[in-house]
């Protein structure tokens, strides 16, 4: 099976990533998280941060690491 793509070849956004320490998104809006896991490992996920805590998107269940950045990508233009 084979899936072809319809549309404008390859598109870029760049992303602001804002610091949680200067300000959080809205509650309830999904962005991506960049994680600091207790093992020293770093990585992006999506979730929310719901006025109290960060949530994973994936389990809606609390995130047991640091997130230091978060940043709300816009996607592609209709």
């Amino acid at each position: 099976m084979s899936i072809e793509l319809a549309g404008p070849e390859p598109m870029t956004e760049v992303l602001t990533w804002h610091k949680a320490a200067d300000a959080m998104p809205d509650a309830e809006i999904t962005v991506l998280m960049w994680v600091h896991y207790m093992d020293g490992t770093k990585d992006w996920c999506p979730g929310w941060f719901d006025g109290d805590v960060w949530r994973d998107a994936c389990s809606g269940g609390p995130v047991t690491a640091e997130v230091p950045y978060w940043c709300e990508p816009q996607g592609p233009g209709a």
